[in-house]
């Protein structure tokens, strides 16, 4: 097939351009990392093997197309018709055993697919790039060709992009109907959130190429497609967590786990530029986001404003006068008292204690909670509790100041540790 023989001239412009075509298309498939995105994950990198494989034999062929071409024409100096039947000869064949590796090649990415490797797609790309690429030169060579070889060369492309879309919408339909019952107790980032993600980092990396292919498919123009396609997943993403925050019975959990994933997406397609492309067709999207992390963060701080509201409601109802604080109160007044300091050590305690696993990955956003938590219950009970200490309503004083306002401070600080 003289393959080889042109693959080692290394001295050679055109081997040194392909080489370099190469070169990035294994950067390329380094981004197919394994991922429990999706199930069954092929992990032993067979795939990848056989898509670099099929991407160096084409770059060999259009190296020894070109030198097959020079050769014809400055050694031989064949008249054009002639020219034409040397390198047929010479090249049909070696084309024809590469087309067979792409067959090949593509019926093992559809049993991946099969399997719901859906990372596949990530071998698939970077070969479609290739080939898109350099279809001018292929055309090129297709004027020797026989149309049936034509044919199958322009089936091979249409495979591989047909099936890098299917792969493409099976991911978003696994997004948004992944049946996984499973929910941290810990309300953090949901794998189902990180992986998703990760996939998306992983398309942009490839953006050119998936515009490529996404516009072949379909008929909207290759400037709209992928912003649709990621804002398609975004939206999926988003359903299915909403789906899976019913699982939580508390109301506050429930928010938190809400506010911790919605934060890490837009911190997330803010870095790896997902936001930039959808906004093109979006512009809300940013904003969307940031009103749905301050609903759920107003959600989550309901629990600390209702612990705040007990102290409040009985200083508006029941708070004692001035010139009685140095008295000893009525036995209803001293109940009263102390009822309120026992409901409100109660529910902080119960607050702190279904809240203490909690895990806020996003260290701003865990200080800023804290902030606001200590804010809300100092304001209430600061005051509360400086007043009331002076107050002679009780002989066991302990039961009832049982939290100064620093060691309710101490364990709020405590709270939302990030782990991640």
């Amino acid at each position: 097939l003289k393959l080889n023989s042109a693959a080692t001239r290394k001295d050679s412009k055109a081997w040194m351009l392909n080489r370099k075509t190469l070169r990035q298309y294994s950067a390329d498939l380094t981004n197919r990392r394994v991922t429990l995105a999706v199930e069954n994950v092929t992990k032993e990198g067979a795939l990848e093997n056989s898509a670099e494989s099929v991407v160096f034999l084409f770059v060999s062929f259009m190296v020894m197309f070109q030198n097959e071409g020079k050769l014809v024409d400055n050694l031989f100096r064949f008249s054009q018709s002639d020219a034409y039947v040397c390198l047929k000869s010479v090249l049909v064949k070696p084309l024809n055993y590469i087309l067979d590796c792409a067959k090949e090649f593509l019926q093992q990415a559809h049993r991946n697919l099969g399997r719901n490797d859906l990372a596949a797609v990530f071998c698939l790309l970077p070969l479609s790039k290739y080939i898109h690429r350099s279809q001018d030169r292929f055309k090129e060579f297709m004027k020797f060709s026989e149309p049936a070889l034509q044919e199958r060369f322009n089936t091979i492309l249409k495979s591989v992009d047909s099936t890098c879309v299917d792969a493409l919408e099976k991911f978003v339909d696994h997004v948004k109907n992944d049946q996984e019952k499973f929910i941290p107790s810990d309300c953090t980032v949901h794998q189902l959130t990180s992986n998703a993600l990760i996939f998306l980092e992983q398309l942009m990396i490839e953006s050119q190429a998936l515009a490529v292919v996404l516009s072949s498919q379909q008929k909207d123009s290759p400037t709209t497609v992928v912003p649709k396609l990621l804002a398609r997943v975004l939206s999926a993403l988003g359903l299915n967590l909403r789906n899976k925050a019913e699982f939580y019975t508390d109301s506050s959990l429930k928010a938190m786990f809400m506010l911790n994933n919605t934060s890490h997406i837009l911190k997330t397609i803010r870095k790896v530029g997902v936001l930039q492309v959808v906004s093109e067709q979006n512009r809300d999207v940013e904003q969307y986001y940031n009103d749905q992390i301050a609903l759920f963060k107003s959600q989550y701080m309901q629990s600390w404003i209702n612990l705040g509201a007990i102290l409040a409601y009985f200083q508006q109802n029941y708070c004692l006068a001035s010139p009685l604080l140095n008295q000893r109160p009525r036995e209803k007044e001293r109940e009263q008292i102390k009822s309120v300091f026992s409901d409100f050590n109660r529910q902080f305690e119960l607050i702190t204690n279904d809240h203490r696993d909690i895990v806020v990955p996003d260290v701003n956003l865990a200080s800023k909670l804290r902030e606001d938590c200590q804010k809300i219950v100092l304001s209430k009970y600061r005051p509360f509790y400086e007043k009331y200490r002076q107050v002679n309503f009780t002989k066991n004083p302990d039961k009832y100041f049982k939290y100064t306002p620093e060691s309710i401070a101490n364990t709020i600080d405590n709270l939302f540790n990030a782990t991640l």
